[in-house]
């Protein structure tokens, strides 16, 4: 819960639209659960949220920002065995 992103801050700036995306997801994870927490990926290509203790994720999700796109997820119980192509 205390990890964050060192280009936050930079990106948030550069970037209104993925600060506006984070602060949106930011306010819907704080109040669905305590426990959850929002984070950026890497340099900003994408923010995500997670919820604890396999709470649903919350149906406000569906009116996220004009340009916000939201993909509701879980974590896997098991790792499923990935076969390579050459």
């Amino acid at each position: 819960r205390n990890a964050h992103n060192d280009f936050e801050e930079v990106v948030f700036s550069a970037v209104p639209e993925i600060a506006e995306a984070w602060r949106y997801l930011s306010g819907i994870v704080e109040r669905a659960d305590a426990e959850g927490f929002t984070r950026m990926t890497g340099s900003g290509s994408a923010t995500f949220g997670v919820l604890a203790g396999g709470r649903p994720a919350p149906e406000r999700l569906e009116q996220a920002p004009p340009g916000v796109r939201t993909i509701v997820t879980r974590t896997s119980a098991r790792v499923e065995s990935v076969d390579t192509i050459d």
